[in-house]
């Protein structure tokens, strides 16, 4: 755009002009024929890519550069790896700055995505470093002075009573632990009862601030299940090298992805978008669920679609039967059509064919042998150690000892069996305590008229149930789930404490006329 003559633009330019011709030597000045416009002002304006700024970029770049390569050398790895590696950890910082809440997920996550299991405490183990960020994130969380963030009063209002039922039992676990036999495996329940299942457990009460926060968790928590998801699947079809080709069953991973369909089916997310993710990821979820080749995970997630049917009621804003009815024949068509397609695959028939034959002879009350008998084995067990020592039980970590004799990582498949063998009465009456103010808080979600976290008890109950045939009482997703419920307990409270407020103001301020009525 020119500038128009006599205008105080014009006049500024026209200074500009002079002072550069008075510095500069008439062979380099400004031609006649260049217009007087911004264009013209910027081409006879001195070179200025030689300031010192851009030298020190081009040194630092060079300097990176020779880094990269001296790195590639040293670890005789190709540069473009390493390259690779920096820009996928500087996305991650990006991603966590922006979304703080996938740290928590990925916590969660970290230990079935791995491909191989930390033996003892490892710097280098992906769960151990998780913690240390997660944990990071949250005291920084905590301690950072903001209008945004709330204090730890009101992150944890009203929930005290079952915060300290909750310390209680932790505070039993780890005082059994002392008259246990000592086992390495008794140490390492207490030490991920204190650390990482305690992260799990408070991250949602001290992270998730509101709604958006809760939304934005559960939407974090559905992503991972979708890579979870491709991993199962892909599994299938990757040589294993479990002894005569057996497959793997993948009871960890069936936990998160059943409770990703609940989530799907009985909680809606906003737009379009939602929608469409919920069409496309349940038969997904379910295709990989079943390929997981859990048959307690599977029989749960059928059993809790049964139960909810009949107890989560249908709302216009939240939950819709059609879409339930929708998820429950849509599930069980795509996973009777995966498992039809996939028990002829070499490294699936014989797993298949010995999951099969157990289901078989249990429901024809024989012996089922297998995984099926040796759980059988397990909970008669578990009782007879739990009726000799009845008030204080065995001791955490003990059960190896007195099943096996030996120190390895195994224990009865049921929580409430695990708790009364090894401490007795008093830790199974400290975790009913505290399971029952968790699911006191669920069924008023039930009753609630927008149905918001309604959601909650069918995942409650399907984790319940997997880890009552599968799981033992270090079950991170349980953890998680129960922090979940109380968060999703204090902003529903907060909610319904700002609607009475507000409601009490508009009642109290309304006119006890109406003038334009005449009255």
């Amino acid at each position: 755009m020119g500038l128009t003559s006599g205008s105080p633009q014009h006049h500024s330019a026209m200074r500009h002009i002079d002072r550069i011709h008075a510095i500069r030597p008439a062979s380099s000045r400004c031609p006649d024929n260049v217009p007087m416009t911004s264009l013209g002002i910027r081409l006879i304006r001195p070179a200025t890519w030689l300031r010192w700024t851009n030298v020190l970029m081009l040194l630092l770049a060079s300097s990176l550069l020779m880094a990269l390569i001296s790195a590639a050398t040293y670890w005789d790895v190709e540069p473009f790896q390493i390259l690779a590696a920096i820009l996928l950890l500087a996305a991650g910082v990006v991603i966590v700055h922006r979304f703080p809440l996938i740290l928590v997920v990925a916590l969660l996550f970290v230990g079935t995505l791995k491909t191989k299991a930390a033996e003892g405490l490892s710097l280098s183990d992906p769960t151990f470093i998780a913690l240390i960020i997660t944990t990071t994130w949250i005291l920084a969380r905590l301690l950072s002075v903001s209008k945004e963030r709330l204090s730890i009063s009101h992150l944890l209002a009203g929930q005290a009573g079952a915060l300290t039922l909750y310390l209680l039992f932790l505070c039993v676990l780890t005082g059994s632990y002392l008259y246990a036999p000592s086992t390495a495996y008794g140490m390492d329940k207490v030490l991920r009862m204190w650390t990482i299942n305690l992260i799990l457990f408070f991250s949602p009460l001290l992270l998730v601030n509101d709604e958006e926060d809760f939304r934005t968790l559960m939407k974090a928590f559905v992503a991972l299940s979708f890579v979870l998801a491709a991993v199962t699947v892909a599994g299938l079809f990757i040589l294993t090298d479990l002894p005569r080709g057996e497959a793997r069953v993948r009871i960890s991973e069936a936990l998160y992805i059943g409770a990703a369909i609940l989530i799907f089916l009985f909680h809606r997310f906003r737009g379009r978008a939602g929608r469409v993710a919920a069409v496309l990821g349940i038969p997904l979820l379910t295709a990989a669920l079943a390929a997981s080749l859990a048959r307690g995970p599977l029989l749960s997630l059928l059993m809790v679609l049964v139960l909810s049917l009949a107890v989560v009621r249908s709302t216009s804003a939240q939950v819709s039967k059609k879409m339930i009815w929708f998820g429950v024949l849509t599930a069980l068509s795509v996973g009777a059509g995966v498992l039809l397609l996939i028990q002829h695959l070499p490294s699936v028939a014989r797993t298949f064919s010995l999951k099969t034959s157990e289901l078989e002879a249990f429901a024809g009350s024989g012996d089922p042998g297998g995984t099926a008998g040796m759980r059988l084995a397990y909970y008669k067990a578990a009782l007879k150690g739990f009726e000799e020592k009845p008030l204080l039980g065995w001791g955490t970590g003990a059960w190896p000892i007195y099943y096996w004799h030996e120190d390895k990582k195994t224990y009865p498949h049921n929580i409430f069996l695990e708790t009364a063998f090894e401490q007795g009465l008093v830790g199974l009456l400290s975790l009913l305590a505290f399971l029952g103010a968790a699911f006191r808080r669920v069924f008023r979600f039930l009753g609630s008229e927008d149905a918001r976290f309604a959601f909650l008890f069918p995942v409650m109950v399907f984790t319940l149930s997997v880890t009552c045939f599968s799981g033992d009482i270090t079950a991170k997703a349980l953890w998680f789930w129960l922090g979940t419920v109380f968060a999703a307990s204090r902003i529903a409270q907060n909610s319904m404490a700002y609607s009475h407020r507000w409601g009490r103001v508009a009642s109290a301020s309304k006119p006890s006329y109406y003038p334009l009525r005449g009255t």
